[in-house]
């Protein structure tokens, strides 16, 4: 009985055996299976490599989309905004153009002596703070009162032939740069301490404070035939026939705005002076001649 046992044991264990076996890879398979996986591996490194690499071939051929800055863009190293008081948005020209609409300009004018007080009062109290609000609605532009003589080409000035020559300083920078925000700027650091004009120490440091070339001013200042005398008495003969005697006179779209003399304004437009008047006035001029609602 007890070798029957063993024999079924024997049996038992023998076809437990031979059933395990048929679930065994044979040596073929044993061999493939693994190579098998490895190819599957390859094959997706190659998938992911050829992927890479048309990405890469796509951003190599496709032209690129960075955008460069327009040349007009960029003056004297700041940014053209065309708005406020920013270089480039004072420029002396009759209209304005934004988002594809032409605006006109409103003319805007004073008539001062380099070297007189009231036009330092003139820019420093009205002129340039109403431009920090205005500049981009006006054309604005510096005229000088002197005595032309009918027998010759000579302009006199009231306050000497250094007067003169300071006019003719400040009429050179407009010339040269007809940004508003330059020659503007330029003409307040001068009138500012107008003592000092023509002193070329004092003059080159004003140009240097608002990047303005000091050597072309001077040149255009030394020119006799064709720049500096010749624009001084242009300039004082438009003065005159715009009945402007006054340093400092103020106008507006061509008409007599407001005068400053002796410390005080005089004659402004229906009783009103000051900032927010000027402002006021050329706001009231720009809207009726864009039509503006």
């Amino acid at each position: 009985m007890a070798e029957k046992n063993l024999s079924l044991h024997d049996l038992g264990q023998l076809e437990r055996d031979q059933a395990f076996r048929q679930h065994l890879p044979t040596p073929i398979e044993a061999l493939s299976a693994p190579l098998r996986g490895r190819s599957c591996r390859r094959l997706i490194a190659l998938l992911c490599l050829l992927c890479a690499a048309f990405v890469f071939l796509r951003q190599a051929l496709l032209p690129s989309r960075t955008l460069s800055p327009k040349p007009e863009e960029f003056v004297h190293g700041v940014a053209d905004t065309t708005s406020g008081y920013q270089n480039g948005g004072l420029e002396g020209s009759s209209n304005d153009q934004k988002e594809g609409n032409v605006y006109a300009k409103v003319p805007l004018e004073a008539h001062i002596m380099s070297k007189c007080p009231d036009a330092r009062l003139c820019l420093q109290e009205l002129v340039v703070p109403s431009m920090e609000k205005i500049s981009d609605k006006v054309d604005f532009q510096l005229s000088f009162i002197g005595k032309l003589d009918p027998g010759s080409d000579a302009v006199e000035c009231m306050h000497g032939p250094s007067e003169c020559l300071g006019n003719i300083i400040l009429l050179c920078a407009e010339r040269l740069y007809p940004s508003a925000i330059l020659h503007l700027g330029f003409a307040n650091c001068m009138i500012g301490d107008y003592t000092k004009i023509p002193d070329r120490d004092f003059v080159e440091q004003c140009a240097l404070e608002h990047g303005l070339d000091f050597q072309k001013i001077n040149q255009c200042a030394s020119d006799e035939l064709d720049s500096g005398a010749q624009i001084l008495r242009d300039s004082v003969t438009r003065s005159a026939k715009a009945g402007a005697a006054k340093s400092c006179t103020v106008r507006v779209g061509g008409d007599e705005w407001c005068i400053i003399d002796g410390g005080q304004f005089k004659g402004c437009k229906d009783g009103k002076e000051g900032i927010s008047s000027l402002v006021d006035e050329v706001q009231t001029r720009w809207d009726k001649l864009n039509d503006a609602e």
